[in-house]
């Protein structure tokens, strides 16, 4: 079975959410939490209600991305890693909704939004060490601002995650994958309102 990354889309956006990484993290530092908690509820809020209601989330897609064009890949790979680590979504959050009204299919969608997510991952958390250096130490488990016990949770969590879900990859008809996506969103959703 042929992979449903199409690396030719995947490549060019990497080195863009990179960049749009670092420059959310060092603008989350100076945010209160409580600010970003807020705006995390609702960035999670319009893309549900943009998901469900815009045409082109939840229908069966053509399975062939169409391509953007160099400006546009920059402009929507900075604001991918700006959102995504001044928020602390992922990155995927935006990457599946993108893939998706671009033509991808949910497997395809998923799968490109996983290696998207780790350069978000690497530069942000790096610029939130590195922004941390000399602020008084939040414990032992941490490195900066970063959690490593979070960290490594996340870690395992997700190598297992897709370890268990690729057996099912391609098998989940495509609608009830995009819907069970969004209830899963709606899910998250629901927490970040109720936590204090």
């Amino acid at each position: 079975m042929a992979s449903p990354v199409q690396w030719r889309l995947v490549r060019p956006l990497v080195g863009y959410i990179a960049v749009g990484a670092v420059l959310g993290a060092a603008a989350a530092v100076s945010v209160s939490g409580e600010w970003v908690r807020w705006m995390f509820i609702g960035y999670l809020a319009i893309t549900i209600a943009d998901a469900t209601l815009r045409p082109g989330f939840l229908h069966q897609a053509s399975g062939e991305v169409r391509p953007m064009g160099r400006l546009v890949t920059a402009m929507t790979g900075l604001f991918i890693g700006i959102v995504a680590a001044f928020l602390g979504v992922g990155g995927s959050v935006m990457t599946v909704p993108l893939m998706r009204r671009r033509g991808a299919s949910m497997t395809a969608a998923t799968a490109m939004a996983n290696p998207l997510s780790l350069p978000m991952a690497i530069s942000g958390t790096a610029t939130y060490v590195l922004l941390s250096v000399g602020d008084t130490p939040l414990g032992a488990w941490y490195a900066g601002y970063v959690d490593l016990r979070a960290l490594l949770a996340l870690a395992v969590g997700s190598w297992l995650g897709i370890r268990l879900a690729s057996r099912w990859i391609g098998g989940i008809p495509d609608r009830i994958h995009a819907g069970v996506y969004l209830l899963l969103l709606t899910g998250v959703l629901a927490v970040m309102v109720v936590m204090r």
